[in-house]
Protein backbone atom coordinates (compact mmCIF):
# COMPACT_ATOMS: atom_id res chain seq x y z
CA UNK A 1 0.00 0.00 0.00
CA UNK A 2 1.05 3.28 -0.86
CA UNK A 3 2.45 5.21 2.11
CA UNK A 4 -0.06 8.08 1.17
CA UNK A 5 -2.94 5.71 1.62
CA UNK A 6 -1.60 4.30 4.77
CA UNK A 7 -1.48 8.02 6.11
CA UNK A 8 -4.90 8.73 4.97
CA UNK A 9 -5.94 5.04 6.44
CA UNK A 10 -4.25 6.79 9.97
CA UNK A 11 -6.63 9.04 11.27
CA UNK A 12 -9.53 6.74 10.81
CA UNK A 13 -7.49 3.56 12.28
CA UNK A 14 -6.55 5.97 15.49
CA UNK A 15 -10.33 6.70 15.57
CA UNK A 16 -10.65 3.01 16.17
CA UNK A 17 -7.93 2.29 18.04
CA UNK A 18 -8.99 5.01 20.79
CA UNK A 19 -12.71 3.74 20.80
CA UNK A 20 -11.56 0.21 22.15
CA UNK A 21 -9.29 1.85 24.33
CA UNK A 22 -12.31 3.90 25.83
CA UNK A 23 -13.93 0.59 26.07
CA UNK A 24 -11.65 -0.96 28.60
CA UNK A 25 -9.32 -2.51 26.47
CA UNK A 26 -5.58 -2.49 28.06
CA UNK A 27 -3.92 -4.90 26.06
CA UNK A 28 -0.48 -4.88 24.96
CA UNK A 29 -1.81 -6.05 21.44
CA UNK A 30 -4.11 -2.43 21.04
CA UNK A 31 -0.99 -0.60 22.30
CA UNK A 32 1.02 -2.27 19.96
CA UNK A 33 -1.59 -0.95 17.10
CA UNK A 34 -1.91 2.21 18.13
CA UNK A 35 2.15 2.38 17.95
CA UNK A 36 2.10 1.52 14.77
CA UNK A 37 -0.28 3.94 13.38
CA UNK A 38 1.55 6.81 15.01
CA UNK A 39 4.78 5.26 13.28
CA UNK A 40 2.33 5.43 9.90
CA UNK A 41 1.36 9.15 10.55
CA UNK A 42 5.53 10.27 11.40
CA UNK A 43 4.60 10.42 15.13
CA UNK A 44 7.40 8.67 16.44
CA UNK A 45 7.52 10.21 20.08
CA UNK A 46 3.65 8.79 20.57
CA UNK A 47 4.32 5.71 18.89
CA UNK A 48 7.17 5.30 21.46
CA UNK A 49 4.94 6.31 24.55
CA UNK A 50 2.13 3.52 23.00
CA UNK A 51 5.39 0.34 22.75
CA UNK A 52 6.46 1.39 26.15
CA UNK A 53 2.41 1.27 27.77
CA UNK A 54 2.40 -2.29 26.18
CA UNK A 55 5.52 -3.16 28.09
CA UNK A 56 3.94 -2.64 31.57
CA UNK A 57 2.01 -5.72 31.56
CA UNK A 58 3.73 -7.85 29.30
CA UNK A 59 7.83 -6.47 30.04
CA UNK A 60 9.05 -9.52 27.87
CA UNK A 61 7.45 -9.21 24.69
CA UNK A 62 10.07 -9.52 21.93
CA UNK A 63 7.75 -8.13 18.96
CA UNK A 64 6.51 -4.94 20.98
CA UNK A 65 10.40 -4.25 22.04
CA UNK A 66 11.44 -4.68 18.48
CA UNK A 67 8.71 -2.05 17.18
CA UNK A 68 10.40 0.29 19.96
CA UNK A 69 13.66 -0.11 19.25
CA UNK A 70 12.89 0.54 15.54
CA UNK A 71 11.25 3.95 16.52
CA UNK A 72 14.12 4.55 19.05
CA UNK A 73 15.92 4.02 15.81
CA UNK A 74 14.38 6.44 13.59
CA UNK A 75 14.47 9.04 16.50
CA UNK A 76 18.44 9.07 16.53
CA UNK A 77 17.83 7.19 20.10
CA UNK A 78 20.25 3.89 19.01
CA UNK A 79 21.57 3.42 22.75
CA UNK A 80 17.89 2.81 23.39
CA UNK A 81 17.17 1.11 20.24
CA UNK A 82 20.45 -1.04 20.76
CA UNK A 83 19.31 -1.79 24.44
CA UNK A 84 16.09 -3.01 23.03
CA UNK A 85 16.99 -5.41 20.43
CA UNK A 86 19.82 -6.96 22.25
CA UNK A 87 16.57 -7.45 25.17
CA UNK A 88 14.65 -8.99 22.19
CA UNK A 89 17.49 -11.26 21.18
CA UNK A 90 18.39 -12.14 24.98
CA UNK A 91 14.71 -13.31 24.94
CA UNK A 92 14.32 -15.01 21.72
CA UNK A 93 17.48 -15.67 19.51
CA UNK A 94 16.07 -16.69 16.92
CA UNK A 95 14.55 -13.43 16.18
CA UNK A 96 15.53 -12.30 12.55
CA UNK A 97 14.32 -8.66 12.95
CA UNK A 98 15.81 -8.44 16.01
CA UNK A 99 19.09 -9.36 14.77
CA UNK A 100 18.34 -7.26 11.75
CA UNK A 101 17.86 -4.12 13.93
CA UNK A 102 20.74 -4.24 16.03
CA UNK A 103 22.92 -4.63 12.81
CA UNK A 104 21.36 -1.33 11.89
CA UNK A 105 22.03 0.73 15.25
CA UNK A 106 25.66 -1.07 15.22
CA UNK A 107 26.52 -0.04 11.54
CA UNK A 108 25.05 3.52 12.10
CA UNK A 109 27.35 3.62 14.91
CA UNK A 110 30.15 2.42 13.11
CA UNK A 111 30.37 -0.68 14.73
CA UNK A 112 31.02 -2.84 11.24
CA UNK A 113 31.95 -6.26 12.56
CA UNK A 114 28.98 -6.69 14.89
CA UNK A 115 26.67 -4.68 11.93
CA UNK A 116 27.67 -7.80 9.57
CA UNK A 117 27.25 -10.82 12.26
CA UNK A 118 23.72 -9.44 12.88
CA UNK A 119 23.13 -9.12 9.08
CA UNK A 120 24.05 -12.43 8.48
CA UNK A 121 22.33 -13.44 11.64
CA UNK A 122 18.93 -11.65 10.27
CA UNK A 123 19.72 -13.66 6.78
CA UNK A 124 20.29 -16.90 8.06
CA UNK A 125 16.95 -16.73 10.10
CA UNK A 126 14.88 -15.46 7.49
CA UNK A 127 16.06 -18.52 5.27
Amino acid sequence: MPASRRKSIGPWALEELQKAYKAGNRSPALYQDIGAVYDTLDRVDLAIDAYTRALVPAPGDVKTLVMRGKAYALKKQFDRAEADFRNAIRLDPEHADAHAGLGFVRATLKAPDDAQREALQAVLLTD
